[in-house]
């Protein structure tokens, strides 16, 4: 159960400070997030600068991720996640305290850079090996948490009292962030000392070049990032598919939003235990079928109980699949590579989002033109639900279980 996970996890000191963290950072994203677009329009910029600075936070939290890759093999990853959190607490406090300008508002933007490279990077120094999958899992649990069930109802409660106010908490909590990473006890030094003779583009390509030379983990990042491009390209329209063909106002359409809430949190407390139960390639399948159902069962269906089942089981799905592919990355890439092999993974697997986005809808659009509105929302969901089950043929012979054994057998240098 989630309350004897939270029991078991107390007892690493280091980890709940890790968690901690993170959890107060996932809060803050949400609680900023939510809101940005109101506040901006609210200081009298256009509403297209809100958008830009959405689009400018997904962008650079793609290339962030690069950036704490290459800053891992020159210093500690604690350092890093502690600069990432201090730079996101500098960012909010001059967005909200200089004049309201578009140039202002773009920096904003740019400086939420990702911690999530960051993190996963520092995980496996603080716990076991063998405990990553289930350290993954409660990771992954506090975060949604954080997102999903605190976030949003907690910002529109202060946002009431006024504009400011979610971003000056925001701030507290990534000091709060900074505080529980610095007091982690540990030797976190950097593992590689020639580091700091090689060049910044020296050491990514040292990173692409041994991704690329591990067939496994590069299949596992195509696989991720196929589907997040088909998830990233339900996102746009998910919101005018809730309105126009379910017929739920902006309220009611949280109530699918927390049914894949609630699918991500009981999959992160299950999936150790189906991990440990099933070999990991029987894993991977699963939840490749189970995203692939929850992305394609919108396409059949406007009941609402059923879509936000759907999202539930998308949710699940991807939270499973996510414990296992993080935990295959850190047990086999060596700690002086993990950071900078992560963020090429994370690039390879993140940088079709903000291309599925607008694929999605762009196609909604070129349909709407031809077909009927029904068709032209629903087809997104048929589109993800074909490509997904040709993951799902193909995931067997190519994330096999003899190649996931053989890789683990390999020594990694």
């Amino acid at each position: 159960s989630f309350k004897e996970a939270l029991s078991e996890a107390l007892k690493s000191k280091s980890y709940v400070l890790l968690v901690s963290g993170f959890f107060v950072c996932g809060f803050h994203i949400t609680l900023v997030g939510t809101h940005v677009p109101k506040y901006v329009i609210d200081r009298g910029l256009e509403d297209w600068t809100a958008a830009a600075i959405l689009s400018l936070i997904g962008l650079f939290n793609i290339f962030g991720s690069l950036l704490s890759g290459y800053l891992s093999a020159k210093m500690s990853k604690k350092i890093i996640l502690s600069g990432i959190y201090f730079l996101r607490g500098i960012s909010i406090i001059l967005f909200i305290f200089t004049p309201a300008t578009n140039i202002g508002a773009f920096i904003f933007g740019m400086l939420e850079v990702t911690r999530d490279n960051a993190a996963q990077s520092f995980l496996p120094q603080v716990v076991s090996k063998d405990e990553l999958p289930k350290s993954n899992g409660r990771l992954f649990g506090f975060e949604l948490v954080a997102n999903n069930f605190l976030g949003a109802p907690i910002a529109g409660f202060l946002i009431g009292l006024s504009l400011v106010t979610p971003f000056i908490l925001g701030t507290f909590l990534l000091l709060l962030s900074v505080f529980f990473i610095t007091a982690i006890r540990g030797d976190f030094k950097r593992a590689e000392k020639s580091a700091g003779n090689q060049t910044t583009i020296n050491l990514i390509k040292e990173g692409v070049s041994w991704l690329s030379n591990q067939i496994l983990l590069r299949r596992l990042a195509i696989y991720t990032g196929i589907a997040n491009f088909l998830g990233s390209m339900q996102f746009p329209i998910m919101i005018l598919f809730a309105q126009e063909l379910i017929g739920l106002n902006a309220i009611q359409y949280s109530f699918l939003a927390y049914g894949a809430a609630i699918g991500g949190l009981v999959g992160s407390q299950v999936a150790n235990k189906i991990n440990a139960r099933l070999e990991e390639s029987k894993t991977l399948l699963i939840s490749v079928a189970l995203f692939g159902i929850g992305m394609f069962a919108p396409y059949v269906t406007t009941n609402p109980f059923i879509v936000a089942g759907s999202f539930g089981l998308s949710s699940f799905g991807s939270v499973l699949w996510n414990v296992q592919a993080v935990s295959i990355r850190q047990a086999l890439i060596p700690d002086n590579l993990l950071g900078r092999v992560n963020s090429v993974y994370r690039l390879l697997a993140l940088g079709l989002n903000p291309i599925g986005a607008i694929f999605g809808g762009a196609i909604v659009k070129i349909l709407d033109s031809s077909f009927s509105r029904e068709f032209a929302l629903r087809f997104p969901f048929l589109l993800s639900g074909i490509f997904m089950f040709i993951l799902f043929l193909t995931a067997p012979k190519l994330l096999s279980q003899k190649l996931i054994d053989k890789t683990k057998n390999i020594p990694i240098d």
